[in-house]
């Protein structure tokens, strides 16, 4: 007899099984339509897929504390998909190291080992009731990064950028807002 898979576990499987194989098709704002440049008609915009689809822009916006308009999403390796939403309307911050929301899937054959070797690194801190098994970085800079581990792949939602510089108190928000929003998206699979 075959053990059975917990819910959350199959939907996280096919969630990011589709994020995958999306991911290579881009990301783009919660806008569902926009003006072409000829007149004034809106012409639909495609849905957000791969990883920027687990968040809206306006939630990223949330944690970074203002707009947000552009998610980019970002080749990785085998198995693995990103969406990273800069800061701004127009997308100020990209590659500027300003503020930045990245999330990530990691559904590769590996992702359960390099989840375990991340967590196993220096300065790393456990998080109890958050999916399987979680843990949570702070960066040089006060940057938060909170990855989850459900079955066999991981998640993870990273705030902040390598030119701002977060008080303690900010990290400390940044990272209670990082773990309620992988909640949120836990609980919407």
């Amino acid at each position: 007899m075959r053990p059975r898979m917990r819910p959350g576990r199959i939907v996280l499987s096919t969630l990011a099984a589709v994020a995958i194989s999306m991911g290579a098709l881009g990301c783009t704002t919660d806008v569902t339509t926009q003006p072409t440049s000829d007149s004034s008609t809106p012409r639909p915009q495609p849905s957000p897929t791969g990883a920027c689809a687990l968040i809206t822009t306006t939630e990223a916006a949330k944690l970074l504390g203002y707009d947000t308009s552009l998610a980019q999403a970002n080749p990785g390796r085998t198995g693995t998909t990103q969406c990273t939403f800069f800061a701004g309307q127009s997308g100020a911050g990209q590659d500027s190291g300003l503020d930045k929301v990245i999330v990530g899937v990691d559904s590769s054959p590996t992702a359960k080992e390099r989840f375990a070797e991340a967590k196993a690194r220096p300065g790393t801190t456990a998080i109890t009731g958050l999916a399987d098994d979680a843990f949570s970085e702070t960066g040089a800079t006060g940057n938060v990064t909170v990855t989850v581990l459900i079955g066999a792949s991981s998640l993870y939602i990273s705030v902040g950028g390598s030119k701002t510089i977060y008080t303690p108190e900010q990290s400390a928000a940044n990272l209670e807002a990082v773990k309620k929003l992988i909640g949120e998206v836990l609980a919407r699979m």
